[in-house]
Order: structure tokens, then C-alpha cells, then sequence
């Protein structure tokens, strides 16, 4: 019965990931599979129920995870208790608003109970192979695309931007991103043989002419070669190298919405109003769904006009499409300083969650911390931790830290030579 139950689990580990990979093409051809990252984190109470049942009801949570949930508790309310006092808008924009600032949190203590107790060893074997065909036949299609214009696409610096069936450009950066993370977890078992497979993401994330896929494939370069194959600190000099080759890929993009668009862009206004309308709704902000957000769009929220940047391209009652073109305005904007602080510092634990996983396994603490360094880099162009990627990212971060929660191999990032790298230990979040 338990090698049943084992198995069972390790297919819906393998299910689980790869819906996170395909959920949009899916979804684009068969409507049910736009809900797989809403569903996750409502799995959260009955998988809660069982694992306290199978626990016979001693059951305790690492201090991190708890303070993380304290913390998300605290900014769920302060969201609504500004709802209830300006109330411009209606309680279902309000709830899916709310919840859709927690799934990604919801989305890691969902997978952390589930995959809990099963053979990773095991898994990264199998996975290896179905990830190595997916992401051949996705550098093929790219290749492809690029030379013969498959897809459609627009065009950026005179090349073709590809997005495959992903429809959306950040969805193709966010499904490589996933995968470079995974293949920089299987370095331990893989080591070199899975150079080649990350260059082939790399190739794909270049070619989706995205600065934030730029700023990744950076970030998983340094944590290849410095964390990946050397398992040491990244040294004073590679960081000011790193910032230095932030500036400049980032600069025409700063540039561009900032001095270029200046006071056209949206992105520019929403950073600029988010703080006046946290001031004139001290100290709680302006509540769910009322700015920033998607649910603000439909019906569009009395804020904009208030604050007089309706006219604004892309915030316009008709065209709202970059009403969500950033996330923490709207955080600052609905929530306050205080919810602002609240959920900086979830993020803040959370971060120091996966730096301890450095001291335990530093290729687990690499793959997690490109995950997370992407939604946070996505989160200054978009609402990323609110988005459908934001539960596939959480999925991820819940199962590294449930291998982390069990019987990992002590390979921790080098202080100094000659311990023992056959030692194994019971790690906790």
C-alpha cells in the first residue's frame, strides 16, 4: 500500500510539473486547463486535513513557514479592511484579487506537504529524460521559427521575438525559466551533461527579445558557474561585473519607458500615483482591486479617474491592457505601507528560507534562488507574483524545499576544503 501510494505521488510530482510547463498551450486549445493554477492552491485545505490526519494531530510547521503565513494573514486583512472602508469596488473583484496575491505562497506549502516523502533520486531520473525531449523539440521549434517565421511574432533590434504556442512572450521566458531551473537542480546527479540542455534554454530565452529573459539568462550563468560547478560564494568582483551587465541590459529599457515615454508610458504613472494614493489612504491603502491590478480593469475602477491618469494609454477604460504593467504600485497603492511591509517581509523570510538552503545543498539553493530571483526581476514589468507562472514558480520552490525537508545529500556551498560529501541530513524550511 505505502509503494503504491509512493508511486502514485511520484506520477503526480511528474504530472504536476509538466502542466506547469504546458499550461498555456493547453489551456489555449482546451479551456479547463486555464484553471490548473488557480486549482493548486485551492488543494490547500483538504491536503492540510490529511497530512494533519496522517500526523494523528501533532503536527508543526517549520517557525519559517509559519511566520510567512502570519505575515500573509496580516496583509489578506489589511487588503480587505481598506475594501470595506472605500468599497469602489465589487466583492468578487475584491476576492479574486486577494487570492490571487497569495497562490503563489499557497502554491509552496501545497506542493511542500504533498511531495514531502518520496524518492528524488528517483524522480530527477525520470524527469531527466522527458525534460532533455521537451526541451529539444522547443530549441528545434525555435531555430525553426527563427529562420522561417512560423509563428507569428513581432520583430525587436531587427530580429524576430519568438514565442512559440505560448502565446505571450513572458510565458515562453517564464516555462524556459522553470526548466533552467530543474536542470540546475539535476547538476548534482548530471554534472557537465546538462550544459548542453541549459544552453538550449538559454538560446530560447535570448531569442524572446525580453529584457527580464535577458536579466535570467544572466542570473543562471553566474549560478552555474560559480554555485553549480564550483559550489562556492560568488566573489566581490563577479557582483560588480554582474551589475554592470544589469545597467547596460537594462538601460534601453529604462530608458525607453522613463525618459523616451516619460509621462506617456503607464508603467511611469502607476509608479508615480501608487505612493499619492497610498498618502491619501494612509495607512491602509485603497483595498482590493482598485489599482494596478487586473481585476481593476473590469469594471474599471473609480481610482484612475481620480487620480486623473484614465486617459492614459493602456489605462484607458477601452484599452486597460497595462493596467497590470507592474506589481508593487498596486501593492503599495491597495495595501498601504503597512501591507507593503507585510509582504516585503514574507518575501524577505522566504529569501532567507532559500539561502539556508546553501548551507545543506548548494545545487537545491541554486535552483530555487533562480526562481525566485526571476519573479522578483518579472515583478518590475509585471505583477508576476500574481499571474498563472506565479503557482508553477510556487510548485517548484515547494518541492525543492520537500526534498530539502527529507534525506538530501550534504553538499553544501565550500567555506573551506576537506569535509565529507558523503554525509546526509534531515533538513527543515
Amino acid at each position: 500500500m505505502v509503494v503504491r501510494e509512493t508511486k502514485n505521488r511520484e506520477w503526480l510530482f511528474i504530472l504536476f510539473l509538466l502542466l506547469c510547463i504546458f499550461q498555456v498551450p493547453l489551456a489555449l486549445n482546451f479551456g479547463i486547463f486555464a484553471y490548473y493554477d488557480e486549482l493548486i492552491p485551492f488543494l490547500i485545505i483538504p491536503v492540510m486535513i490529511i497530512d494533519l490526519i496522517r500526523a494523528k494531530g501533532s503536527k508543526w510547521y517549520p517557525k519559517k513557514l509559519l511566520a510567512i503565513m502570519c505575515l500573509l494573514i496580516v496583509f489578506w486583512a489589511i487588503g480587505w479592511i481598506s475594501w470595506s472602508r472605500s468599497h469602489l469596488m465589487p466583492f468578487k473583484n475584491g476576492f479574486l484579487d486577494s487570492f490571487a496575491n497569495l497562490k503563489f505562497y499557497i502554491s509552496i506549502v501545497v506542493s511542500w506537504l504533498l511531495f514531502k516523502e518520496i524518492d528524488y533520486e528517483h524522480l530527477w531520473k525520470l524527469l531527466w529524460n522527458i525534460l532533455r525531449a521537451i526541451t529539444l523539440i522547443l530549441f528545434v521549434l525555435t531555430i525553426f521559427d527563427e529562420i522561417f517565421h512560423i509563428f507569428p511574432g513581432e520583430f525587436r533590434y531587427g530580429i524576430m521575438c519568438i514565442r512559440l504556442f505560448f502565446g505571450h512572450y513572458t510565458l515562453m521566458v517564464a516555462a524556459c525559466v522553470l526548466m533552467c531551473s530543474i536542470f540546475i537542480r539535476m547538476y548534482e546527479f548530471y554534472k557537465e551533461r546538462v550544459l548542453p540542455w541549459i544552453l538550449m534554454q538559454f538560446v530560447m530565452l535570448f531569442f524572446t527579445m525580453r529584457t527580464k529573459a535577458w536579466l535570467a539568462l544572466l542570473a543562471f550563468a553566474v549560478l552555474y558557474f560559480y554555485v553549480c560547478r564550483k559550489r562556492r560564494k560568488i566573489s566581490k568582483v563577479a557582483w560588480l561585473v554582474v551589475i554592470l551587465m544589469v545597467v547596460v541590459i537594462s538601460f534601453n529599457q529604462v530608458s525607453y519607458y522613463f525618459v523616451e515615454l516619460g509621462e506617456e508610458s503607464a508603467r511611469y504613472f502607476l509608479i508615480v500615483t501608487s505612493p499619492v494614493i497610498a498618502r491619501d489612504f494612509f495607512p491602509l491603502g485603497s483595498g482590493w482591486a482598485t489599482f494596478g491590478s487586473g481585476f481593476s480593469a473590469e469594471p474599471y475602477s473609480p481610482i484612475y479617474s481620480m487620480y486623473n491618469i484614465n486617459y492614459v494609454w493602456g489605462l484607458t477604460i477601452d484599452r486597460p491592457a497595462y493596467i497590470s504593467d507592474c506589481f508593487w504600485p498596486m501593492i503599495l497603492a491597495e495595501t498601504g505601507l503597512f501591507g507593503l511591509l507585510t509582504y516585503a517581509s514574507a518575501l524577505l523570510i522566504l529569501l532567507k528560507g532559500v539561502f539556508d538552503l546553501g548551507k545543506k545543498n548548494a545545487y537545491a539553493f541554486a535552483s530555487a534562488l533562480g526562481a525566485l530571483a526571476y519573479l522578483i526581476i518579472a515583478s518590475t514589468s509585471e505583477a508576476s507574483f500574481t499571474l498563472g507562472y506565479a503557482s508553477h514558480f510556487g510548485i517548484w520552490l515547494g518541492i525543492i524545499f520537500a526534498e530539502s525537508n527529507g534525506r538530501i545529500r550534504f553538499l553544501p556551498m565550500r567555506k573551506t576544503l576537506g569535509y565529507d560529501d558523503s554525509k546526509r541530513l534531515t533538513a527543515h524550511l
